[in-house]
């Protein structure tokens, strides 16, 4: 991943509750960095990249899959805005030049596309 320390920073809207999740906010922010396809791409191989929707706060997601935040992964995921990245979506970002930002979360590598349209999660 590229570190980035001055470029478009990611969505950082919903705020943390709490005295470790705003130690966990602060250095998810800290880590998040634009990365390519190509150095996503072994990481997809083994099945470790998870893509949060454009819409969606990266660093929350980071934060609820830290924190084991069962109910608000797994509503995310009934809302098609988390999950495991998928084969097609793969495919576009391999031949394409996707704007994207991860967080590791591990064994998570949380991705997300900034400017994709919403629906592209399940395509």
């Amino acid at each position: 991943m590229t570190k980035n320390s001055n470029a478009a920073k990611p969505h950082a809207t919903l705020q943390p509750a709490g005295d470790l999740s705003e130690d966990r906010w602060a250095l998810f922010l800290s880590q998040t960095a634009k990365i390519s396809w190509p150095e996503l791409a072994p990481l997809f191989a083994r099945g470790q990249v998870v893509h949060v929707a454009d819409g969606l706060d990266l660093i929350a997601a980071a934060v609820a899959v830290a924190e084991d935040d069962k109910n608000q992964v797994a509503h995310w995921m009934a809302q098609q805005q988390f999950g495991l990245l998928d084969v097609a979506t793969a495919k576009r970002w391999a031949q394409g030049e996707p704007n994207l930002w991860a967080v590791v979360v591990n064994p998570w590598v949380l991705v997300q596309q900034r400017g994709a349209d919403e629906s592209e999660l399940n395509r």
